[in-house]
């Protein structure tokens, strides 16, 4: 009988291990390092990917994992000192505008989380305005606090210890604050500034574009406080370059509300999750791949939609009934222009001996505004086997052998042509299954009734700012508050044979006019598809225009002419792994769920030219999972959930059986051998398991 290719490695890795003695730790833990070379001995050796299993949440799988382009990066906050600051013009008490100024970063400190990294820099404190000393203003610049975990009194004193006296020499304080920023610069910087730079050159603008073609991974969110019009133009310029923001301010009120979207903005940037890999420049020199999930860079590209230089390429295995399920997530930057960049991710799956054969899939977004959802693209191999061949484009995966995907970025605008993208890349092996064993794939909608008004029961609860960093919901009612350009992401377990139902009511508390930003809600599958939803409520079922507002007018989200609204939405119908090969209407698409584990809410506050700045928003969320739970295909081991919902992605994982080999070296050898071989073969029922978070 031929042994499984993942028995097979395992059993090869245990024989290795064991004629060698060992001494030392009784737990060893093998991490899968970041660049090819190193992933490529890893499979040679035999070992698995430290990914605890297909789609484990990466926060808590085994194994290492990195985070990109930064959900809780660390950020600089930079204050006006200059002379002009000294004026007493934001309200009717003859406040000054450092007074406001300090008093608005101030309140920012006291409302960042408790895991934030925040530094503080100040220009023009200590010199004059005088033409003799411009040469000492224009090197004015002084960190008063280094970048680093919150220290909430410490900062504030240093806040108050500003003065306002000297020059403006913003170019250069960007350059200190992108140098006091951890790593490579990687961060955020939050401008406040009542005035253009008077110490050029070096222009601030120039500054900030040569930052990002230094390939600094930067983003400046400008505040303006009462700017001229070419003040305005400097600072919304700076922004514009590192894709970050900007907000003007006129008076006490609307400074701290513009500061505090600043911060926000510059701390949680989608924050990409994963096991690191650099995967080959070509199929050639793919880098093998285990079930997982993993974080890698996209290249440069071209500029154009048709062409691509940006492509990673990595190697995976399926036996005979297995079937390969494939994402790709690529984090763009930021951008409130409006730009259309046309970024694209492209996904391709062929045989590795095939490569004409092929499945894929495009995705293709403009530049990632404020709200957005980054953009993934999925495959599905179907089962591996003779029955394959029915299907248009899988000829080639009729038979049990290796595989080659490759993720391409394609477009992008000259000024992000040349910017690595974070990417994230899933693959789950689901086993091969008898249809027999499970219901037929839905034909319609199963329509839910609505939530109700959730009352005063919501408990305060923060998303997460990526799928990867989504936390898990256990109360039906949860509250938050988010501000224009965030999405905020949370998870909840749901079995097969479950539908979900989730409600969102969204208001903005005090607001006189309406509200120009869209509150969006989605559910998303595992593998970060959109899961087809019903409108509570009506019949009808929605795939691409899935946000409904219950109110609502013309089946958007939000119009802009109320203050408050409410989303409300269920998956059309239950969890069935026979959903996959159902029947996919473009209005009636079922494979999203055709898999269990954590599913994600996401919802966002966007806005596509940032006019609702400093206007932030409540919601508070409700949600629920109908149905009895059902058996499904890879019921036993890691990256399922258990009855409580409770995450069992690390029960399980490769650290456990290959730190059994450090125990004893040659003299345990044969009781080590027969755990291992026990270990191994629960490890690969581990890898077909369903997918969970």
């Amino acid at each position: 009988m031929r042994l499984p290719t993942r028995i097979a490695a395992a059993l090869a890795a245990c024989a290795l291990t064991l004629s060698i003695p060992t001494v030392g730790s009784a737990a060893t833990t093998v991490d899968r390092a970041a660049d090819a070379t190193a992933a490529e001995s890893a499979t040679a050796s035999g070992a698995d990917t430290p990914a605890a299993g297909p789609l484990a949440d990466p926060a808590t799988a085994g194994g290492s994992t990195a985070g990109s382009s930064g959900g809780s990066q660390p950020i600089m906050l930079i204050i006006d000192g200059s002379g002009s600051m000294k004026a007493a013009d934001v309200d009717d008490k003859g406040t000054t505008r450092l007074d406001a100024a300090k008093d608005a970063a101030k309140d920012v400190i006291d409302n960042l989380n408790d895991s934030a990294q925040v530094g503080l820099t100040a220009y023009g404190m200590n010199t004059g305005s005088s033409d003799a000393e411009k040469a000492a203003g224009c090197k004015d610049i002084e960190v008063l606090s280094a970048v680093e975990p919150i220290d909430r009194d410490g900062l504030k004193k240093q806040v108050d210890s500003i003065k306002a006296s000297g020059y403006t020499p913003i170019g250069e304080a960007l350059k200190k604050a992108a140098e006091e920023l951890p790593g490579e610069g990687s961060g955020g910087i939050v401008l406040l500034s009542d005035g253009e730079d008077t110490c050029a050159p070096p222009p601030p603008c120039d500054v900030a574009k040569e930052l990002v073609e230094d390939g600094v991974d930067l983003k400046i969110h400008t505040v303006g406080l009462r700017v001229d019009e070419n003040a305005r133009k400097e600072l919304t310029c700076i922004a514009d370059e590192t894709q970050g923001t900007y907000a003007d301010a006129e008076d006490t009120k609307s400074l701290q509300a513009s500061m505090q979207a600043a911060a926000r903005a510059a701390l949680t940037g989608y924050e990409a999750q994963g096991t690191p890999i650099t995967g080959g420049e070509d199929r050639a020199s793919a880098v093998d791949i285990q079930p997982g999930q993993y974080l890698d860079s996209l290249p440069s590209a071209t500029g154009k939609i048709t062409e691509s230089t940006g492509m990673r390429s990595y190697r995976f295995h399926l036996d005979e009934g297995e079937r390969g399920l494939l994402s790709a997530t690529m984090v763009q930057p930021w951008s409130d222009s409006g730009r259309v960049d046309h970024d694209a991710v492209n996904l391709v799956v062929s045989a590795a001996e095939e490569e004409s054969c092929r499945r894929s899939d495009t995705t293709l977004a403009n530049a990632m505004n404020l709200g957005d959802l980054p953009p993934s693209a999925f495959i599905d191999t179907g089962a591996i086997g003779p029955d394959n061949a029915r299907v248009e484009g899988s000829d080639c995966f009729t038979e049990a052998g290796d595989y080659i995907v490759t993720v391409e970025r394609t477009g992008g605008s000259d000024q992000t042509k040349d910017t690595p993208f974070p990417l994230e890349l899933n693959l789950v092996v689901q086993p091969g299954t008898d249809p027999a064993d499970f219901p037929e794939p839905a034909t319609g909608p199963e329509q839910l009734d609505f939530l109700p008004a959730p009352g005063d029961q919501a408990s305060p609860f923060g998303g997460g700012t990526s799928f990867g960093t989504a936390p898990e919901l256990t109360d039906p009612v949860v509250t938050s508050s988010i501000n224009v350009g965030e999405v905020q992401y949370f998870k909840v377990p749901v079995k097969y044979g479950q539908q979900i139902r989730v409600r969102a009511d969204f208001e903005v508390p005090g607001k006189d006019k309406a509200v120009t930003g869209n509150p969006n809600l989605w559910i998303l599958n595992p593998l970060r598809q959109e899961v087809t939803s019903v409108r509570p409520g009506e019949p009808g079922a929605h795939d691409f225009d899935n946000q409904e507002d219950i109110f609502g007018d013309e089946g958007h989200a939000y119009t802009g002419s109320r203050q408050a609204t409410v989303l409300a939405l269920n998956s059309a119908v239950p969890v069935n792994p026979r959903n996959l090969d159902g029947e996919d209407d473009p209005k009636f698409k079922t494979s999203p769920v055709s898999f269990d584990g954590f599913y994600y809410f996401a919802f966002s506050y966007s806005d596509l030219h940032g006019e609702s700045f400093g206007t932030p928003g409540e919601y508070t969320l409700s949600w629920d999972v109908v149905g009895d739970p059902t058996d499904g295909p890879g019921a036993e081991g890691a990256g399922e959930t258990d009855d409580d919902g409770a995450d069992q992605a690390a029960s399980g994982g490769q650290s456990v059986w290959m730190s059994a080999l450090t125990w004893g070296g040659i003299a345990l050898g044969a009781i080590v051998l027969i755990g291992a071989v026990l270990a191994a073969i629960l490890l690969l029922r581990t890898r077909r398991a369903r997918l969970g978070g």
